[in-house]
């Protein structure tokens, strides 16, 4: 058996607004599929949604933000309302700056662990803020492992040296440098075999899938900055 040739869509949602990247593929597949393959075609479904992601955010007072974090951001000299929160997962507990930097207008979220070491920086981007090719490996990768998929959201991370991540905020920028090590988060609705899943998946900078969790908890989506 063969499949015909077929158009597939990348659904990229930004600002309430759907942007559509075409792809194709052409698969043959043969007929007869021995049981072997086809119990190792199913663990490996299964594989992909065994990470689970469990989230539940709280507001925090000031005075219960840990003084390196709060020192931290004092000296990114942010000029918008800092709201602080306590970020729990299944298995550790994390602490959350959220703010826009008047800079570029965009919404950080600059990320502690529970004693307010950093850990990394996060900044909402859209969809054509992501270079070219990776955007290309991320729809190829999500084309062939799903039947169908909606990408939501979209986010830079930086991580790196404390002067290089300080320096990286101060200047407004989303784009990668070679100071800092860039990765991007993104929000994503997937289909496989009449299964809906939300995932939240981490590519590197060559469009790479570093790590994918199935969510199965989350109350940040109304959170405000």
């Amino acid at each position: 058996m063969v499949l015909e040739k077929e158009t597939r869509f990348c659904f990229i949602k930004q600002n309430y607004e759907w942007n559509v990247i075409y792809l194709t593929r052409k698969n043959s597949m043969k007929a007869t599929i021995l049981i072997l393959w086809s119990l190792l075609f199913l663990t490996m479904v299964n594989t992909a949604f065994a990470q689970v992601k469990y989230e539940k955010e709280y507001r925090l007072d000031i005075a219960e933000v840990p003084d390196s974090a709060r020192q931290f951001l004092a000296e990114l000299a942010f000029e918008k309302r800092i709201k602080w929160y306590q970020e729990e997962g299944l298995e550790d507990v994390s602490i959350e700056a959220k703010t826009k930097n008047k800079g570029n207008r965009k919404k950080y979220s600059i990320e502690f662990d529970k004693n307010g070491i950093f850990e990394d920086v996060e900044i909402e981007i859209g969809w054509a803020e992501i270079p070219s090719a990776v955007q290309h490996r991320v729809c190829s990768y999500l084309d062939r492992s799903f039947d169908k998929f909606k990408i939501e959201r979209a986010q830079v991370q930086f991580t790196g040296e404390h002067p290089a991540i300080k320096a990286k905020v101060r200047e407004a920028s989303v784009q990668p440098s070679p100071q800092v090590t860039t990765r991007y988060e993104l929000i994503a609705k997937v289909k496989k075999e009449k299964n809906f899943q939300k995932l939240e998946l981490l590519f590197n900078l060559e469009g790479e899938l570093i790590r994918q969790s199935r969510i199965v908890s989350t109350n940040t989506d109304n959170l405000e900055y």
